[in-house]
Parts: C-alpha cells; sequence; structure tokens
C-alpha cells in the first residue's frame, strides 16, 4: 500500500492505533484529527460523517487540496460536494481555465442542488480570465441563465456574440442572432409560451436584412412573430410598452413587407 509521505510502516501503525484509542473513548472528532494529521484518508472519510456534517465536509476538503491536483475535475467536485461552492467556481488557477471542458462536464453529470449558481459563476470566471465568450455562454445556457437586454450586467444577449467589448458590434452578428433564434426555437418546442422579449429587436432587424435580399415572405413571418410578442406583452405600434422602447415600437409600426 501507499504510505503517506514520510511515514512508515510502525509509525502508521502508531497512528492506526491512536485513532481506535480514542474510538473506544467515543472521541469520534478526535480520532478525525488525529487521522487528517496523518493523511489516514479512509479512516477520516470514514469517522468524519458520524461526527457531524461541517466535520465531513472539512475532511472532504483537506483530502481534496491534499490529493488531487488543481484544474482536476474530481478536484472541481469534490470541492462542491464539500459544500465550498465558490472554491469550486474559482479555485484551480489557469490549469482549471484551460481543462474548463472536463471541469463543466464533471458539474453537469452529477448536478447537486443549487450548482447552478456555481455554473455562473464558472461562466464569468472563464469570460474574465480566460477570454472565451463562447465557453461561457455554454456555462450560462447549461445554468438556464435567461437572454437579457444589453447592459453592463448582462451575461446573454446573443449566443456567442461579445456585447461587453467596447465598439464590437454584436447587434449586427448574423451568426450569433441566428444561434439564438434556434435556441429560442429549441426551447419553444418544449415550452410553445416560451419568448424571448429581449430577443425581439434584433429579431426585427434579422427580418429587415431578409427584406433587403428580397426575401420579403421570410422577413414578414419574423415581423408577424415579433408583433405577436409585443402584444403579448402590452405593447404595440401606437402605443407604450414597460418592456419595449418607443424606438422599437415606431421601427416595427412602420415596417413593410
Amino acid at each position: 500500500r501507499n504510505l503517506p509521505e514520510g511515514a512508515t510502516e510502525a509509525s502508521l501503525a502508531s497512528v492506526v492505533a491512536e485513532v481506535e484509542r480514542r474510538v473506544l473513548q467515543g472521541d469520534r472528532r478526535g480520532a478525525v484529527d488525529v487521522a487528517v494529521a496523518a493523511e489516514l484518508w479512509s479512516h477520516a472519510l470514514v469517522i468524519a460523517p458520524h461526527v457531524s456534517k461541517d466535520c465531513e465536509q472539512r475532511v472532504v476538503a483537506a483530502f481534496t487540496a491534499a490529493a488531487l491536483p488543481p484544474g482536476s475535475p474530481l478536484r472541481t467536485l469534490y470541492t462542491l460536494m464539500s459544500g465550498d461552492p465558490a472554491g469550486a467556481a474559482r479555485g484551480g488557477g489557469a490549469a482549471f481555465v484551460k481543462a474548463w471542458r472536463s471541469n463543466l462536464m464533471a458539474l453537469l453529470a452529477n448536478r447537486t442542488a443549487g450548482d447552478s449558481r456555481v455554473l455562473v459563476a464558472v461562466g464569468d470566471r472563464l469570460w474574465l480570465e480566460g477570454g472565451s465568450v463562447a465557453a461561457a455562454h455554454a456555462c450560462y445556457l447549461m445554468a438556464a441563465s435567461p437572454l437579457e437586454p444589453a447592459g453592463a450586467a448582462a451575461r446573454l444577449v446573443l449566443i456567442g456574440a461579445d456585447h461587453k467589448r467596447a465598439g464590437a458590434p454584436f447587434a449586427s452578428d448574423v451568426v450569433a442572432l441566428q444561434r439564438t433564434l434556434v435556441y429560442e426555437y429549441a426551447r419553444r418546442l418544449g415550452n410553445s409560451q416560451f419568448t424571448v422579449p429581449s430577443l425581439q429587436p434584433y429579431k426585427l432587424m434579422y427580418a429587415m436584412t431578409l427584406a433587403d435580399a428580397g426575401l420579403t415572405r421570410q422577413a414578414a413571418d419574423y415581423v408577424d412573430e415579433v408583433k405577436r410578442v409585443v402584444k403579448q406583452y402590452g405593447g404595440g405600434a401606437g402605443g407604450g410598452s414597460g418592456t419595449f422602447g418607443p424606438g422599437f415600437l415606431r421601427q416595427l409600426g412602420g415596417f413593410e413587407d
């Protein structure tokens, strides 16, 4: 068997005897402390759940930090399971960012309560540290984050488009808009009432692009869809709406097939 660094068979036997002595005295917490100090993780992990939830989480966290390298998917998952969601999202340094796909897979294949917040935090980190909009948006989508109007605090506006970069023409990114339209369509297959209010101005721009290209029938279909959503949210070409701005409503009302 593999011994902890610097340990011998004799010293190991001595520690196990001390763990046993503590257990026989009913001092389970003390037994855990002795086992952790000696890195006898099997003993610590067996006893800790019978002390308290906090003790169990502390032992899992100590084992994870000692046994698994930064950026390891197991380390990320165990950190989350130990009750440290912030550590799961922020630990691992550059190795985590480099291995973001496998870390995301570990989180998605082993869902835990409240882990959507972790997925969002991972997305924020990948955007900030890794500069990858695609990676960040993948995390946001897996966390079921909503599409939002463009703004400093928004995460998802158009899928794959960087709305945070100054001067970026994200609103005219046709591929990003088409991705987002596909996403909206896929969500609607599962819920016929699903709509994305913030997407409607971009959808109108897309209809104008189609019309300029001579695809008037397709353009009209998109405009009809936009009008349906605007009506659903209480707006209209001749009235106000708390959801849609007056400029957009004027554009929509003046659009001609």
